[in-house]
């Protein structure tokens, strides 16, 4: 299963979005499925705001598993190296992809992701116990 790997810009919630829709602009590299499009477009009207203001804002993913300079990278890396790129990371997908699409299975990777953390016990913090005399 595949584990998150970008951070929504708009709510903060950890998801996953693969290199393809970082690479092509897809609302999918900025926000959540939560936040959905119209997160993005809140997300676009605040980086909009701040350039007029002159203040800088980013407008990049932010990944969890990628260096700032990577993610810059990727976004001008040849569009079929990305995309090979992509296909490699979703090997386990392959059937799936030319079944439901691409952005299909992202969503679903994703209900799969907040179902694992929905289901998690919660932890019990451990303590000591001291003998009574």
């Amino acid at each position: 299963m595949k584990k998150p790997n970008h951070v929504c810009r708009n709510c903060g919630k950890e998801y996953f979005a693969c290199k393809y829709c970082d690479r092509t602009a897809n609302w999918k590299s900025i926000v959540c499925n939560e936040c959905g499009f119209e997160g993005y477009l809140s997300y676009a009207e605040k980086v909009e705001s701040e350039r007029f203001a002159n203040r800088n804002f980013k407008i990049i993913p932010e990944r969890t598993d990628m260096t700032e300079k990577e993610v810059v990278d990727l976004l001008h890396a040849p569009i079929d190296k990305v995309v090979e790129e992509t296909k490699n990371e979703l090997l386990d997908y392959t059937n799936d992809i030319e079944e439901l699409g691409l952005s299909a299975v992202i969503d679903n990777i994703n209900s799969e992701i907040d179902e694992l953390k929905d289901n998690k016990p919660a932890t019990k913090k451990r303590t000591r116990k001291t003998k009574t005399n």
